[in-house]
């Protein structure tokens, strides 16, 4: 099989980079989190920093830029931040590197209830979307998202109940 990107999407606390990490190395890829490539354009040394510094919009776009890149460059797998595919740019970018045969697009899912509990456990540094905890802004965000997800996935994949070895394994069955 020709080597593409693979792009791991979905909501925060899914498991995105985990998994991701794992596939590339089961592919002999790079792996690449879009978050920390997007972080590495700015001074502040967290996402939220960034967003109180320069805003959300700033982000946003930086975002599609540093997709942009990646997409034109040599197959990686990805992980991607939860919100890029409802910025139209880059659901587009996607979509074009879908149509392309240069990726292939995996809505990685889990039940808003598990995503909550990962929430509590490990916050991160991303800031809220909602005002709210990211425990209890998940399932909101994950409805708001879906049909986002929806337009840019080649695949879905529900890793909710799978340990990272298990949903690495997933991941590789459904690309092969």
């Amino acid at each position: 099989m020709k080597p593409i990107h693979v792009v791991l999407t979905g909501p925060r606390a899914v498991g995105k980079s985990t998994i991701g990490r794992s596939v590339a190395r089961q592919l002999d890829l790079d792996f690449i989190d879009l978050d920390e490539a997007v972080l590495d354009r700015f001074e502040q040394p967290t996402v939220s920093e960034v967003w109180k510094t320069h805003g959300e919009s700033v982000w946003r776009d930086m975002e599609c830029s540093v997709l942009h890149e990646l997409l034109d460059a040599s197959p990686v797998v990805l992980a991607l931040g939860g919100g890029v595919p409802t910025i139209p740019p880059a659901a587009g970018d996607l979509n074009r590197a879908r149509r392309a045969g240069a990726a292939v697009v995996i809505w990685l899912q889990a039940d808003p209830v598990e995503l909550a509990s990962r929430l509590e456990a490990s916050p991160g540094d991303r800031p809220s979307l909602t005002g709210k905890t990211p425990a209890e802004e998940i399932a909101e965000v994950c409805r708001a998202r879906a049909s986002s997800y929806e337009a840019v996935s080649d695949l879905v994949i529900d890793v909710g109940s799978m340990d990272p070895k298990q949903a690495m394994t997933a991941v590789l069955d459904a690309i092969n």
